[in-house]
């Protein structure tokens, strides 16, 4: 049941493609995290010079380090990349690996930070275990995965697009998960009417103000979030109060922040 339940940034996948083989992957010399398929070699030559930086902002960021060897598959065609991992998005963290799509290729300049995102994901579940970081709420996952990548994932929604769905009520609800239904039913943009790339950006808005509100309860709770704590139990921990509370105080300071803007203005 735990392999249908394998996912990347949003979707369940099938057993189907949990089995797919990667043994025709060919190691990258010049970065042994690094494998392609053959004919990706330019594409994992761009993907290379990424990952020193991308595993640093990740290990930095989240205050840890990765606990097993990182490998990050580069295919060769977007029908290969969906072949192997049953989606067609440019990048996702699925079966302990990071797999890219050749999309990425059509804006390069994405493609650290798509890189950084995956790592992100990839560091939580190494320490916390496939069960465990599924369980951890994708608002928060997403959001720190965006955070920590200067934006991958978020697309072309700014924070000011964001900002602005947010006070007009267009926004998610943080909620902490947990349970075995959260891995069945993931609440993902979707949920509240939002789009992918809008429900990212608004996601990693909240989890940029945890952590610049408080930079020593935001690294407290990733470091009981990495040693298996609840999400729920770490937040209370972390910060003293509910991500409820948290969530209505930070609506509260965006629109505080734009009557300021507007009284300047003025």
């Amino acid at each position: 049941m735990a392999l249908l339940l394998l996912t990347g940034c949003s979707a369940m996948t099938g057993l189907l493609h949990y089995f797919q083989p990667t043994d025709h992957f060919a190691v990258l010399q010049s970065e042994k995290r690094v494998r392609f398929e053959k004919g990706a070699e330019d594409f994992a030559l761009k993907v290379a010079a990424v990952i020193p930086d991308a595993v640093q902002a990740v290990e930095q960021a989240q205050f840890g380090t990765f606990q097993k060897p990182v490998r990050v598959n580069v295919c060769k065609t977007p029908e290969s990349f969906n072949k192997l991992t049953g989606r067609k998005v440019k990048g996702l963290m699925y079966r302990g690996m990071v797999f890219l799509s050749p999309r990425l290729m059509e804006r390069p300049e994405e493609i650290r930070e798509y890189v950084t995102h995956e790592l992100s994901h990839l560091l939580l579940m190494q320490y916390r275990g496939l069960y465990r970081y599924l369980v951890l709420p994708p608002w928060f996952l997403e959001g720190l995965a965006v955070t920590v990548s200067g934006g991958g994932g978020a697309g072309m929604v700014s924070e000011k697009n964001a900002v602005e769905f947010i006070l007009s009520g267009k926004a998610f609800e943080p909620d902490t998960a947990g349970g075995f239904l959260d891995i069945l039913f993931p609440k993902y943009g979707s949920h509240w009417g939002l789009e992918p790339h809008m429900f990212y950006r608004q996601s990693s808005v909240f989890v940029n103000y945890l952590k610049e509100k408080d930079e020593k309860a935001f690294r407290t709770l990733l470091v009981s979030l990495q040693e298996g704590k609840a999400f729920s139990k770490a937040f209370n921990q972390s910060y003293e109060t509910t991500v409820r509370e948290e969530w209505d105080s930070f609506v509260e300071k965006l629109k505080d922040d734009v009557q300021f803007r507007r009284d300047e203005e003025e």
